[in-house]
């Protein structure tokens, strides 16, 4: 896929990032943290095995940080986490992932990375540098580095890998799609994208 022709896929990532981070984000389920940031991780890889370009992932990330503004404001939102995966994972995919890989092994160790780097950056950060009193329990804290932190990125690592093996065929028939009915497609596009941040903006 080409950045400037599909582009809106970009944002359509970013969109679903956003959404997850917004919706799970507001419930309350065991092990949250994991859940969100699989998610979002996911959406990386597949963002990043269609976009080869370095800086897509921040782009990315942008968009789905300026969604959970929209959604829930600036007061309610606490967008350091996402920020954070979003550069740990463009600093891997910089490093690891070129315009020719095709080593798909490659999508299952950046997002684990990802996880276990920003895992413990971010709870020490939350506990040392915004001295935030729920991180200064201890069993949270040593739970989140050394439980979370690697199953992130076991269930990341997977489910990316599996979602690359998807798009493989998929994007191969969407090419011959779009090349036919350009238009009709990003147009389609766009109106989900516009959908979806005016459902988010009126649900507050």
């Amino acid at each position: 896929m080409r950045l400037r022709k599909d582009f809106l896929w970009l944002i359509m990532f970013g969109t679903l990032a956003g959404l997850n981070e917004t919706v799970l984000g507001s419930m309350h389920i065991p092990n949250k943290s994991v859940i969100l940031s699989t998610i979002t991780l996911v959406l990386f890889a597949a963002a990043r095995y269609l976009f080869r370009a370095k800086g897509t992932t921040l782009l990315v990330a942008g968009v789905a940080v300026l969604f959970k503004l929209n959604d829930v404001g600036v007061c309610g939102c606490r967008p350091e986490a996402l920020i954070m995966l979003g550069i740990g994972f463009e600093l891997f995919a910089s490093l690891m992932i070129k315009k020719d890989t095709e080593k798909k092994i490659i999508f299952f160790l950046v997002p684990a990375l990802t996880a276990l780097l920003v895992f413990p950056v971010f709870a020490l950060m939350m506990r040392y540098v915004m001295l935030d009193e729920y991180w200064f329990n201890a069993k949270f804290f040593t739970q989140y580095i050394f439980i979370k932190g690697p199953l992130t990125a076991v269930a990341s690592a997977l489910f990316s890998f599996l979602t690359v093996l998807a798009l493989k065929p998929l994007v191969k028939n969407y090419t011959n799609i779009s090349a036919q009915k350009p238009y009709i497609i990003n147009g389609a596009l766009g109106v989900v994208i516009i959908a979806i941040w005016l459902i988010g903006f009126f649900s507050v």
